[in-house]
């Protein structure tokens, strides 16, 4: 089963998403994208990739283990950018602001957990952000830098700062389909 950790949207963040995507869409990106589905669309926490059921299940009794965080955490949506870069732009994203640093916080605990378990944690530091698009890795490098600079220009697309306050974190399972990727909860740790 392949897994990952994740907050989900509230809908006025969701309808927001939906509204910014559409709003690029509109703006005739200089080659064609992968857009992510309004109802892919979450912050991911830990990428855990394939693992059997027996992994799920401890996963899932680790994490519950956890205490809930003291503080209470929220997710700000607003402002764009792209990894690795705009030069260079293979993922275009919605930007996730961590107030606090409760998310990151939360998302250390987690990783520490998962390592004790045999999880490859990624050890760059947690950037919070929303997949917009993906850009098709058999382009030229003109039509890519081409792509970062029309991204570039659009910030006035992003949408307003919203924020959310991150209730639950949910492990969800990704089916790959040929329609495209399926995302369903398999637990819920609260916040």
């Amino acid at each position: 089963m392949r897994v990952f950790l994740a907050i989900l949207l509230d809908p006025p963040l969701r309808d927001a998403l939906r509204a910014c995507v559409r709003a690029l869409q509109a703006a005739h990106p200089p080659a064609r994208l992968r857009w992510v589905g309004d109802e892919q669309h979450h912050l991911t926490l830990h990428f855990l990739g394939e693992i059997s059921p027996t992994q799920v299940e401890a996963v899932t009794r680790a994490l519950a283990a956890i205490p809930p965080p003291v503080a209470p955490l929220s997710l700000t949506l607003g402002g764009l950018g792209a990894f690795p870069s705009l030069s260079r732009p293979a993922t275009l994203w919605a930007g996730g602001k961590d107030a606090g640093g409760g998310i990151a916080a939360r998302t250390a605990e987690y990783g520490r957990a998962l390592k004790t378990l045999g999880f490859e944690i990624d050890s760059r530091p947690f950037t919070p952000h929303l997949t917009l698009a993906r850009v098709p890795r058999d382009l030229d490098p003109a039509t890519i830098r081409a792509v970062g600079a029309w991204f570039a220009v659009r910030q006035a697309l992003a949408p307003l700062p919203l924020t959310q306050a991150v209730r639950a974190i949910h492990l969800m399972r990704s089916e790959l389909l040929p329609s495209g990727a399926r995302y369903t909860p398999v637990a819920v740790f609260g916040c």
